[in-house]
């Protein structure tokens, strides 16, 4: 992450009850990792698209939610029908996570997740919302 990414998120308000953000579409699961000397690590593809959308988060205002939260992804308009919805989930959880919406995406933290596909013809949109479990 970058120094000015940082530096945004070390100024953030520090909580909210929910917050909503418009993102770019994630890479495909099958692309977010490579193999690299044996070792597992974040794809160039998937590593930009992270220090995009967290830009992206960013300029909506970074809103940190105390956890536990509830998160939900909403997938609007003409996609690939071949990609599974679930596929979605890691790669905006972890931004989520890299932005400094949410503290981690473990269990103790995300509680509930919901991924909400709607057809149409008009293209493709990404939004997620996070909110507060009291």
């Amino acid at each position: 992450m970058t120094k000015e990414m940082n530096a945004i998120k070390a100024k953030q308000p520090p909580s909210a009850e929910q917050v909503g953000y418009t993102l770019p579409l994630p890479p495909s699961s099958n692309h977010l990792f490579a193999t690299v000397n044996g070792r597992r690590i974040k794809s160039r593809e998937y590593r930009a698209w992270i220090e995009s959308a967290a830009l992206d988060v960013m300029v909506q205002g970074v809103r940190r939610v105390a956890s536990p939260v509830k998160v939900f992804i909403y997938l609007d308009g003409k996609v690939n029908l071949q990609r599974d919805l679930a596929n979605f989930e890691k790669a905006v959880t972890d931004l989520l996570v890299s932005a400094g919406v949410i503290e981690n995406d473990s269990l103790k933290h995300v509680v509930a997740l919901h991924l909400i596909y709607t057809r149409d013809e008009k293209p493709a949109t990404l939004s997620v919302h996070v909110h507060e479990v009291r």
